[in-house]
C-alpha cells in the first residue's frame, strides 16, 4: 500500500489550539515524497502549558 502525500506541515502549539491561525510551520516539506520519507527533528521551545505537536 503506498500514500502519496504532496504538502506535510508540522506544528508544535498549545493543547487545545483547534486551529494553525498565527503559527508558523516547524518543519514543511511540499514536494511529493512517494514512499522515501524520511526522518526530521524540529525544534520545539520551552512550554509552560501542555502542548501538542500536529502535522497537516
Amino acid at each position: 500500500m503506498s500514500a502519496d502525500i504532496g504538502w506535510l506541515e508540522v506544528y508544535v502549539k498549545p493543547e487545545g489550539n483547534n486551529g494553525t491561525r498565527g503559527l508558523k510551520p516547524g518543519f514543511t516539506v511540499n514536494v511529493n515524497m512517494g514512499e522515501d520519507w524520511f526522518n526530521h527533528t524540529i525544534p520545539v521551545p520551552k512550554m509552560t502549558e501542555p502542548f501538542q505537536v500536529s502535522g497537516y
